[in-house]
């Protein structure tokens, strides 16, 4: 690739950056996004203790409350959500930053350009720029890594294998599934000196043990967190075509598919000659098997144990997989196959980067007319919603910042912490009390929700419009009746 393709292919990945820096100043939330949020309102050591009591590590958490604490002091007029998302911006800030430079020099500008235009226009990558999740942390994490084992194997300094604890540790404590990719790492790194440079044994253990050791701490949450999940998940059972969907998940596009299927069988009738014997061949063919790793091992606990495995859990294995499949299109030096996988990967990109910016503006456009909304009704405002539509009432306690009441149900323990301000109702004489204090009340669910809410109550209701919350909701206002009979 000439340079002028480079930087064709910089101006695409720059174009992406920019869409997502753009969009990340919208209040459109998901439900784990409105969760990320809640948790950080807590205290350091609160936060700690929750993100035990829930599902992941909590290395993401501690940075996004760092970053939201400080910009609070800095830029308090500043909305919360804005900086939050921005979080998650700054990882694909960093890797394209690798891609021009350490990437580049490695593996030339083909590699650099096609890697770099991956990494924002691939859609399973670039719809996680801005979630306020693990993801884009996760990322950045596990590509360190994987760039990390060819250091050592080229440089064989002490710096590349500390560089290879400390994101292999941070992968760790940022995503379970990007722990396995760390693991699938340290594990065809060990298959490599078995075979060509058994003197770096020791140094491979050392570096093992010193990972297991630090990550031990957290480690006995994790057992926890598997004895919770257990009992109760949330995640549909698994089927054959679902395990099968997984492998075609991670490529976006079917001819990708079918260009790393034909890398992968030019690799198996040479395989033990090339492959063992060339160290790009095998990092190229090590970064191949990361999501395969994170596959197998999701799919065998989830026959194990109960599913725990879905889609987006291949994300932090996918930046390594997009960088070895370039290296393997230059080592295989078929012209029709780089060329195609270029034509390919400047089209999907641009596709994708447009579709991203088309779907995220109708967001931004639907959650601003939500908080106009909100806005109006002021914080003197209850809400109040079925337990069918509890999770959009998560969504909206971050949105509106309100209290909100969830009907008639108990809720665990770690929820009621996590979420300070949704409590439950039970009775509607405390809906009578609300409106004497002079408070707005809003029902939020469907209409027939809403009429068996407030039958024989003498209450009455108001349409209120339909907002989008984690989906759109239809609004009422609950308002003093005239006598218990005039509700429908």
């Amino acid at each position: 690739m000439s340079s002028k393709a480079f930087w064709f292919c910089c101006v695409i990945s720059a174009m992406g950056l920019l869409t997502m820096i753009m969009f990340a100043f919208s209040k459109c939330i998901e439900l784990d996004e409105a969760f990320s949020l809640a948790l950080v309102r807590h205290n350091y050591g609160d936060l700690i203790r929750l993100t035990g009591m829930d599902v992941h590590p909590p290395l993401y958490y501690l940075i996004l409350k760092t970053v939201l604490d400080g910009g609070r002091l800095c830029f308090p007029e500043i909305p919360s959500v804005y900086l939050a998302k921005l979080v998650s911006v700054v990882p694909y800030i960093v890797l394209l930053g690798a891609g021009m430079t350490k990437v580049r020099k490695n593996w030339g500008n083909y590699v650099a350009g096609m890697w770099m235009l991956c990494v924002v226009g691939m859609s399973y990558l670039i719809d996680y720029g801005i979630k306020i999740r693990m993801y884009s942390w996760s990322v950045l994490f596990v590509t360190f890594v994987f760039l990390s084992m060819n250091d050592i194997v080229c440089k064989k300094n002490k710096v590349s294998w500390l560089k290879l604890v400390i994101f292999s540790l941070a992968a760790a404590y940022t995503h379970y599934y990007a722990c396995i990719a760390a693991g699938v790492c340290y594990l065809t790194l060990l298959v490599w000196f078995v075979m060509n440079d058994r003197k770096q044994l020791k140094k491979w253990c050392f570096a093992a043990m010193v990972t297991i050791g630090a990550y031990l701490p957290w480690l006995f949450v994790l057992i926890n967190q598997l004895h919770t999940v257990s009992n109760d998940y949330w995640i549909s059972d698994l089927t054959v075509p679902t395990v099968l969907y997984y492998f075609a998940y991670a490529f976006d596009n079917p001819l990708f598919l079918f260009l790393c299927l034909f890398m992968v069988i030019q690799w198996m009738r040479e395989w033990k000659r090339e492959i063992f014997g060339d160290w790009t061949q095998f990092f190229s063919m090590s970064g191949l098997l990361i999501p395969v790793g994170v596959i197998l091992v999701g799919t065998i606990a989830s026959v194990m144990i109960r599913p725990v495995f879905i889609y987006r859990y291949e994300i932090p294995a996918l930046a390594c997989l997009w960088l070895a499949f370039f290296i393997g299109m230059v080592i295989k030096k078929k012209e029709w196959a780089v060329e195609g996988a270029f034509c390919l990967a400047v089209l999907a990109s641009v596709a994708r980067i447009c579709a991203f910016s088309y779907t995220e503006q109708k967001d931004d456009i639907q959650s601003e007319d939500t908080c106009a909304f909100l806005d109006a009704n002021g914080e003197n405002t209850i809400y109040i919603c079925g337990s069918a539509d509890l999770y959009g009432l998560m969504v909206l306690e971050e949105m509106s910042g309100c209290q909100c009441y969830i009907l008639e149900k108990e809720i665990d323990d770690v929820f009621f912490q996590v979420y300070e301000k949704i409590d439950t109702l039970y009775q509607f004489e405390e809906i009578a009390a609300f409106l004497s204090q002079g408070k707005n009340v809003y029902f939020m669910g469907d209409r027939e929700k809403a009429d068996k809410f407030v039958y024989d109550s003498g209450l009455e209701l108001a349409e209120a419009g339909s907002y989008q919350v984690r989906g759109f909701f239809e609004f009422y206002q609950i308002l003093p009746g005239t006598s218990s009979n005039d509700s429908p």
